[in-house]
C-alpha cells in the first residue's frame, strides 16, 4: 500500500508543478477550492499520466473516447466544446471544468427545497458527484436520502476527489516547525 501512496503523492505532486497555476486561477474565478479541481483531475486522469489515458498527457482521451483532456469533458454532455480543439490546451480544459463543476453547484443549490440540510460542505460534495453523474442522478439520490455518490462511477467519487484535495492542500502547506529543543 505504501507504494501506491508514493505514486498518488507524486502524481498529485505532478498536477500542482504542472497545472497548478492554472488551477488556482479557474478555481478563483468559478469559487471553488483548489485543491478540490485537484482532485478531480486525478480522479479523472491523474493529470495525464492515468493509464487509462490514451494517449497519455493533456489531449488524453477516456471513457471510451467519450471523456476529453485532464478534466476529462464529456462529448455527450457538451459535444460543442469537444468538437473542436480548445480541450486539449490545460487552461481551456481546466476552466471548462471549473466552469461544470460550478453550474453544477448553481443546479443542486437551486434545486432542491430548502430543508434538505446541504450545507456548503454537503452542496459541494454533491456538486462533485454530479460532475461525474449529472446533476439529475443526485439530485434524485438526495430526494431519496441514498449518498450523493450512490450513482457516481465506483459510488466513491466525490469521497475519492475530496481525500485526493486533502493530500493535495497539504502538499501545499507549509512543514510544521519542529518542536524547540528541550533538555
Amino acid at each position: 500500500m505504501k507504494q501506491a501512496d508514493e505514486l498518488g503523492l507524486f502524481k498529485l505532486r505532478f498536477i500542482r508543478d504542472r497545472y497548478g497555476a492554472l488551477i488556482q486561477a479557474s478555481a478563483d474565478r468559478h469559487n471553488h477550492r483548489p485543491e478540490v479541481v485537484a482532485g478531480i483531475m486525478m480522479r479523472e486522469t491523474e493529470g495525464g499520466l492515468s493509464k487509462w489515458c490514451n494517449p497519455p498527457g493533456p489531449a488524453c482521451l477516456g471513457d471510451n473516447g467519450h471523456g476529453h483532456g485532464l478534466m476529462q469533458i464529456d462529448d455527450r454532455c457538451f459535444p460543442e466544446y469537444c468538437a473542436g480543439s480548445e480541450w486539449k490546451d490545460p487552461a481551456s480544459n481546466i476552466e471548462f471544468g471549473c466552469r461544470v463543476l460550478a453550474d453544477k453547484r448553481a443546479y443542486l443549490r437551486n434545486h432542491l427545497p430548502n430543508g434538505w440540510g446541504l450545507m456548503d460542505d454537503w452542496l459541494e460534495r454533491a456538486a462533485i458527484a454530479a460532475y461525474n453523474c449529472g446533476e439529475g442522478n443526485v439530485r434524485q439520490a438526495i430526494k431519496r436520502s441514498e449518498d450523493p455518490d450512490s450513482r457516481t462511477a465506483g459510488r466513491d467519487y466525490s469521497r475519492s476527489v475530496l481525500a485526493f484535495a486533502t493530500k493535495y492542500r497539504e502538499l501545499n502547506d507549509p512543514a510544521p516547525e519542529s518542536p524547540p529543543y528541550t533538555a
